[in-house]
C-alpha cells in the first residue's frame, strides 16, 4: 500500500522544495536521499557531539541569566538568531495556505500582507542560499579526486561522513542550481523549528512537572559523575528514563501536526475507497492524543515509554517522524 502512496502535494512557498520527499515516480527521492543520508544517520550523528556539547553550554549559560522566578520565552534562550524569527513567520504563511481555502486561491492571497511577507521571504532566501553554494563550490574547487569517487561507490563507502550533506549535493552534481537552493533552505528551516520547538517543549515539561525533572536530573548525575565531561553517544545509551522524556514530549508535541500524501492508485480501506490522485492527511496530533491508545492521554506521563508499556500498545499509534523509508531524514539528529 505505501507505494501508493509515494509523498505529499506541494506546498505554498515551499512548492516541490525537496523533491526526493514528494516526487510521484521515487526516482529523484531515492537518488536526493542517497546523498543525503550519510549526514543525518546515527554514524554521523556521533560526530556532532562537539557541537552540541558547545551550544548546549551556551544555552546553560544563558538560562543562568534568569532570576528565580522570572517568565521568560525559552525560545528565545534556544534560538538567539533573527532567523528563527523569518522561519517561524513563514510557517504560519504555509499552515493559512494549507488551512484555509480562500489563501489557496492565488490572486486573493496576492492581496494579502501575508503575501508581500513570502516575497520578502522568498528574496533572501534566495540570495542566501545563492551565497552558499558560490561559497562551497569555490572551496570545492580543488577537491580531492578520492573523495570524489565516494559519491560513485557503493553504500558502504559512501557512508563516509567527512563531506556535508551541501558539499555532497553539489558533487553529485544530480541537482540543478535551483535544487541545491531548495535543498539548502529545507535543511535550515526544517532543522531550525524542529530544534527549537522540541527543545522548548520539553524545558516546559520538566519545569511543570519537578518529580520528572529530579528523576530525570538523577539519572543524568549517576551517569556523568564528573559534571565537566562533555556528553557522548554512549552517555545517552545509559539514559533510557531521559528517552522516555523525549519520547512523551513528541508525543505531546511532534513537530508536524499531521502527515501528508498524494495517493497514486485507488486504495481500499473497509468499505471505504480512497481515489488516486486525492490527497491523504493523517493528524498526527490527533492520533498522538487519541484515548484509544493513550491513557490519560492529555497528560504528561514519560513512564508510557518504558519496555513494558510499549510493549502492550499499538506500534502504529506513535510515529513523530512518520514511518517507512519516506520517515523523517533527521530523525537521528533531532533524537541527539
Amino acid at each position: 500500500m505505501a507505494d501508493k502512496i509515494p509523498g505529499p502535494p506541494p506546498l505554498p512557498i515551499l512548492g516541490n522544495a525537496l523533491k526526493f520527499m514528494v516526487h510521484n515516480k521515487g526516482a529523484v527521492w531515492r537518488k536526493h536521499r542517497k546523498i543525503a543520508t550519510p549526514n543525518f544517520g546515527k554514524q554521523a550523528t556521533g560526530s556532532y557531539f562537539n557541537v552540541f556539547n558547545m551550544e548546549a553550554d551556551i544555552l546553560l549559560e544563558k538560562l543562568k541569566e534568569i532570576r528565580f522566578g522570572e517568565e521568560v520565552d525559552v525560545y528565545q534562550y534556544i534560538v538567539q538568531s533573527t532567523s528563527y524569527s523569518v522561519c517561524r513567520k513563514i510557517y504560519t504563511i504555509i499552515f493559512e495556505r494549507m488551512t484555509k481555502w480562500f489563501m489557496q486561491i492565488e490572486p486573493v492571497f496576492w492581496l494579502t500582507k501575508s503575501y508581500q511577507v513570502e516575497k520578502e521571504f522568498v528574496s533572501r532566501t534566495d540570495e542566501l542560499c545563492s551565497a552558499v553554494i558560490k561559497l562551497r563550490i569555490n572551496k570545492l574547487a580543488d577537491i580531492d579526486e578520492d573523495k570524489l569517487k565516494l559519491l560513485d561507490t557503493e553504500k558502504d563507502s559512501f557512508n563516509n561522513t567527512e563531506l556535508s550533506v551541501v558539499d555532497r549535493f553539489i558533487l553529485s552534481r544530480e541537482l540543478d542550481a535551483t535544487d541545491l537552493k531548495y535543498e539548502i533552505f529545507t535543511i535550515f528551516t526544517a532543522s531550525q523549528e524542529a530544534t527549537a520547538k522540541l527543545a522548548a517543549s520539553l524545558l516546559l515539561m520538566l519545569a511543570f512537572h519537578p518529580q520528572c525533572q529530579k528523576k530525570a536530573y538523577d539519572e543524568i548525575t549517576s551517569v556523568l559523575r564528573n559534571k565537566n565531561k562533555p556528553i557522548s553517544e554512549e552517555d545517552l545509551k545509559q539514559m533510557p528514563y531521559l528517552e522516555m522524556i523525549f519520547k512523551e514530549v513528541l508525543r505531546l508535541f511532534p513537530t508536524g501536526v499531521v502527515l501528508q500524501r498524494k495517493i497514486n492508485e485507488d486504495i481500499t480501506i473497509s468499505s471505504c475507497t480512497l481515489p488516486a490522485g486525492s490527497s491523504l492527511v493523517i493528524p498526527l496530533y490527533h492520533m498522538h492524543r487519541d484515548s484509544r491508545f493513550w491513557e490519560n492521554p492529555e497528560s504528561f506521563d514519560p513512564e508510557r515509554f518504558s519496555t513494558e508499556n510499549m510493549k502492550k500498545r499499538n506500534a502504529y499509534c506513535y510515529f513523530p517522524f512518520s514511518l517507512g523509508p519516506m520517515d523523517c531524514l533527521g530523525l537521528c539528529l533531532n533524537e541527539a
